[in-house]
Parts: structure tokens; C-alpha cells; sequence
């Protein structure tokens, strides 16, 4: 066989496979496109609230007494406010108010333009549903990637903040301080075509088929990845428009710098005197303990709590544990509330 005849299979088995790989993202792109019919209002039949949240209409999860403490839970990716569920059936019941808020593009939300993610805009939105909803003095309770919007709130909101709970979050702190901003590589400039982008996101993000998969690789005991809660995380994948906005908010926000974000900014961790949990998995494969540490060490008023066996995810992984932890750091704040000055 000559190098000539060689060269031209090989180029052959290449053009067979890219073929196949096309055809099986298209095949999950023209899914999502069929799966996604519903509009959030459509979704939520009651069970949540909308709310102006500045340029959207919020979705939110309310659990507990209307005059209790509030309590903001801000998930992190691919979940949403219902996996927040035995977290705020705890909170209704030590008397305080839940408030479970869905960050587009995941959950129930509206979806925003597509340049219309980032962290300052998610904190703008956050602020604009509490001032609807009459909230001053919140404890903010962020998980994983939501910890970014989170924190940015806290900072740029601070005297309507009582307290900061931060769980397992992913704020790339450390990668910050030490690796110097690139330009685009390769795998940037192809996210960058949008049919391209959304059929690799209808491929893995938005693939149904994929979530009780995924949530074990960010759990340590794969028993709680139940089909019951996989449906749960899938349950928004029906929102219409779904897949399209998580290729925006990919380019737009997970993969996209934040010069001007504040949470970015260490010295304004040092000079946040609220108090501060940080609750973190002894495990965790995503965001290592010594991430939790080190954001320990930024806070002049913070406590770490690390739970054994544990990864990513607590408040799912053992949430009697975490409840203690995030009950207790409540009832050191106080019941009292105060009031919009």
C-alpha cells in the first residue's frame, strides 16, 4: 500500500467522523428544538412568582412567614430554585423567608439579550427583585458558579446585606491573581458560532439524557442522584429558547472575563466586616478546599465549616449537616430585622 493511498484513507476516516459528529449534533440541536416549548409562567403553573428584576421578569421559589428574615438562595449551574427545596422547607421552618431565585439562563426566568450576562448584571437584577419584593437586611446564600453574582451583590449592596453564606463557590480567586488574561484560543473562536455553540450546548448542557450523569460527577455518594432529583434539574429544559440562551450566557459569562466585576477585587474583601459562612466539601473536585480556605483567609469576619465526605454540591449531599451549620450562623446574626433606612 502506498503513503499516497495511506494519506487518502486517513483523510476519508477523518471526513467519516466529523460527518458523524455533525450529524449527532444536529440531531441533539433539532431535539432541543422540539423539547422546548414552554414558556416559564407555562412551567412554574403557580407553584413560584414572577417579579421585575430589571430587565427580566424574575422567577422566584418563596417558602416561610412573610415578616421572617430573609434568606436568598442563589444556585449555581444548570440548577435552579427547586433544587434549593429541602434548603427552604428547613429555613419556612425555623421561621425565616426563603427566597429562591432562578439566575437566567437557568431555571424559569426570562432570558436577557444575549450580551446581557456577567456578574454586575446579575447583581443589578438580584437588587431590583429584592427592592420588588421589599427585602432589606438578607442573608445571601450562594452555591458553586452563582457565588460570583453573589458576592457581587453583597459588595455593591452591602448595607441591605445582614450576613453571607458562600457554598462551594467557584469564584477562580486564586486563577485570577496568578494567570495573566489570554486572547481567544481556538476552542473560543468556535463557541463563537452560534449554531455551532448551541448544538455542543444541546449536546451536553441541555441534554436531558446527560443530568443523572452529571450530578454524580459532582457528588460523592452517587445513590442521592436519584431519578427523581435528576428530574428536577431537568425540568426547566423545556423552557422554550433554553439551549440558545446557555450558549449566550457560555460565551457571555462562564468564558468571558469580568474586569469590572467587583468581585474580583480582593480589597474588597478585606474591608467586608458582615459576617461570613463559608461551607465547603472536604472533597470537592470542582472547587478544591484550598479555594475555600483561601477565600476563609480574604474575610475579616468569616468561618469556615468543612464537611467530610463530601464534594460539591452539601446542602444535597447532607443537608441535616448543612442546615445545622446554616441555621446556626442565622441565629448568631439574630431575628431582628431592620428596615430600609
Amino acid at each position: 500500500m502506498t503513503i499516497s493511498r495511506l494519506l487518502r484513507g486517513a483523510l476519508l476516516l477523518c471526513l467519516a467522523l466529523v460527518m458523524i459528529a455533525v450529524l449527532v449534533l444536529g440531531g441533539f440541536r433539532l431535539w432541543a428544538g422540539l423539547r422546548e416549548s414552554a414558556s416559564g409562567v407555562e412551567l412554574a403553573a403557580g407553584k413560584g412568582a414572577f417579579v421585575p428584576a430589571d430587565d427580566i421578569a424574575m422567577h422566584v421559589r418563596l417558602a416561610g412567614p412573610a415578616d421572617g428574615r430573609a434568606v436568598v438562595l442563589i444556585h449555581g449551574t444548570a440548577a435552579w430554585s427547586e433544587t434549593w427545596f429541602e434548603v427552604s422547607a428547613l429555613l419556612a421552618a425555623a421561621g425565616y423567608r426563603a427566597i429562591a431565585v432562578d439566575l437566567p439562563p437557568f431555571g424559569l426566568s426570562d432570558r436577557p439579550a444575549p450580551d446581557g450576562y456577567g456578574p454586575e448584571r446579575q447583581a443589578r437584577r438580584l437588587a431590583a427583585a429584592l427592592d420588588r419584593l421589599g427585602v432589606w437586611d438578607a442573608v445571601l446564600v450562594g452555591h458553586s458558579f452563582g457565588g460570583g453574582a453573589t458576592v457581587e451583590l453583597a459588595f455593591r449592596e452591602t448595607p441591605r446585606i445582614a450576613g453571607l453564606v458562600l457554598v462551594d463557590a467557584a469564584l477562580g480567586l486564586q486563577a485570577r491573581a496568578a494567570t495573566p488574561a489570554e486572547g481567544p484560543g481556538i476552542a473560543d473562536r468556535i463557541l463563537s458560532i452560534s449554531p455551532l455553540r448551541n448544538a455542543v450546548v444541546a449536546a451536553t448542557f441541555t441534554n436531558p439524557l446527560l443530568i443523572g450523569w452529571g450530578l454524580k460527577q459532582f457528588i460523592k455518594n452517587d445513590a442521592l442522584a436519584t431519578p427523581e432529583r435528576a428530574a428536577i434539574y431537568a425540568f426547566p429544559l423545556a423552557m422554550r429558547g433554553a439551549t440558545a440562551a446557555v450558549g449566550d450566557w457560555l460565551t457571555g459569562d462562564l468564558l468571558a472575563p469580568h474586569p469590572g466585576a467587583w468581585f474580583g477585587d480582593l480589597a474588597r474583601y478585606r474591608a467586608f466586616e458582615k459576617p461570613v459562612l463559608i461551607v465547603w466539601g472536604a472533597e470537592d473536585s470542582v472547587t478544591p478546599l484550598d479555594q475555600g480556605t483561601h477565600l476563609h483567609g480574604l474575610f475579616p469576619n468569616a468561618t469556615l465549616k468543612v464537611m467530610a465526605n463530601v464534594d460539591h454540591i452539601p446542602h444535597v449531599e447532607n443537608i441535616d449537616e448543612f442546615g445545622r451549620h446554616l441555621l446556626e450562623f442565622l441565629a448568631n446574626i439574630g431575628t431582628s430585622v431592620a428596615r430600609r433606612p
